[in-house]
């Protein structure tokens, strides 16, 4: 009798806050005066997982929306006008942690991918 191949389906780990995660944005929108943005992982642990995050808009200089801008290159001075559909699929760096309202799990901050890593996924 053929041996049976099981597969288990398992969570995913928990979001650590002492360490940045690899992702790329896949879709990024304005929905009800809302920028609307969903990223990916690209780390294999954390392989299929995504994020639907919403900012308030506009788009303020030093708020973890704007780092998310920064980070796929474009500027957030005051006055600077971002076209959404240039962050869509930039590789970046997010760290998850407790947001201002106390919600942990959110993200907190994003960074630049340092170009060492990005190679692997693009």
């Amino acid at each position: 009798m053929p041996k049976k191949k099981i597969l288990t389906v398992m969570p995913y780990p928990d979001l650590a806050t002492d360490r940045p995660y690899a992702v790329r944005v896949v879709a990024a929108d304005v929905v009800k005066d809302t920028l609307s943005v969903t990223i990916k992982h690209t780390e294999v642990e954390q392989e299929g997982r995504s994020h639907l995050l919403t900012f308030p808009i506009p788009l303020r200089p030093a708020s973890v929306s704007a780092s998310l801008v920064s980070s796929c290159g474009l500027s957030t001075d005051v006055g600077a006008e971002v076209e959404l559909t240039a962050i869509v699929g930039k590789a970046v760096v997010v760290l998850f942690g407790t947001d201002s309202k106390g919600q942990a799990g959110q993200p907190v901050a994003f960074k630049p991918m340092p170009a060492t890593e990005s190679r692997h996924d693009q």
